[in-house]
């Protein structure tokens, strides 16, 4: 007899609401999310996984295993559908409950506040209004596909090289709206991945210069049209300059123009 896989569960849009604007802290600190059952529906179209959650590792080191995982998992989403919130959410609050609480352990007391206690959920559970895709589990879909690679051997290849830098993935480059376009961050992972030395010193300054140098260069030219290739050849073109980084000071003096002359 051939069972038919069950439909993926979220949560209503008024609950998802209703849970971010009234954030108990105490319910955090369970074992398991009081979730009002009523408030579930079915994702049409979205089959839910077998034991995601032993598949998930809550660790820094763990996060590229955590990241294909839930990758494969729901690799069928559509980037539309991937970034809505209520797949995330529910995952956030039921299934992967306990691997969020271990990863991104809440701490009561030593000098947090019940404002920051409270941001620090919203920033993990929820989307953070401040990033683009930094809701946790939201964030770690879209790092992988992102940056998958399917024409190498190893697909997850240039993956396993944005998961390398904890703040050029979360804070610099995959904070910005060019990572997702998929040809500039196959491009720019590439060119990290044959020259290992841009990034063996000084890395998150390094890492904060390319993420501006490109946030900038797309100011005069439309970056959205252009290929890998292009992407690969820019990174090559300064990375005289990139090795020349070695302090913050550098990264605030970021020029396109002078840089161009390189």
């Amino acid at each position: 007899m051939i069972f038919a896989m069950a439909l993926q569960k979220v949560f209503k849009k008024g609950y998802m609401d209703y849970l971010k604007n009234n954030i108990k802290i105490a319910d955090y600190m369970r074992e398991t999310f009081p979730v009002d059952q009523s408030q579930i529906v079915k994702l049409y179209g979205v089959q839910q996984p077998e034991d995601l959650a032993s598949r998930v590792v809550p660790t820094r080191e763990g996060d590229i295993t955590t990241a294909i995982a839930i990758y494969e998992a729901y690799s069928g989403l559509s980037p539309l559908m991937a970034q809505q919130d209520d797949l995330w959410v529910y995952l956030s609050h039921a299934d992967l409950f306990s691997y969020l609480k271990n990863r991104w352990p809440i701490v009561i007391g030593n000098g947090a506040t019940h404002e920051s206690v409270r941001n620090f959920i919203t920033a993990h559970w929820f989307r953070n209004p401040n990033g683009i895709i930094r809701c946790a589990l939201m964030g770690l879909w879209w790092a992988v596909y992102c940056s998958v690679d399917e024409s190498r051997e190893d697909k997850y290849e240039l993956t396993r090289i944005l998961f390398l830098n904890y703040s050029f993935r979360n804070n610099y480059y995959g904070a910005s709206m060019l990572f997702r376009h998929r040809e500039a961050t196959l491009g720019i992972l590439g060119f990290l991945k044959d020259n290992p030395e841009v990034f063996a010193d000084n890395s998150e300054t390094r890492g904060e210069f390319l993420t501006k140098y490109f946030n900038q260069l797309g100011g005069v030219k439309q970056l959205a049209s252009l290929d890998r290739n292009f992407f690969r050849a820019e990174c090559e073109r300064i990375k005289p300059k990139l090795l020349a980084v070695t302090e913050r000071g550098h990264v605030q003096n970021v020029d396109v123009y002078n840089t161009a002359n390189i």
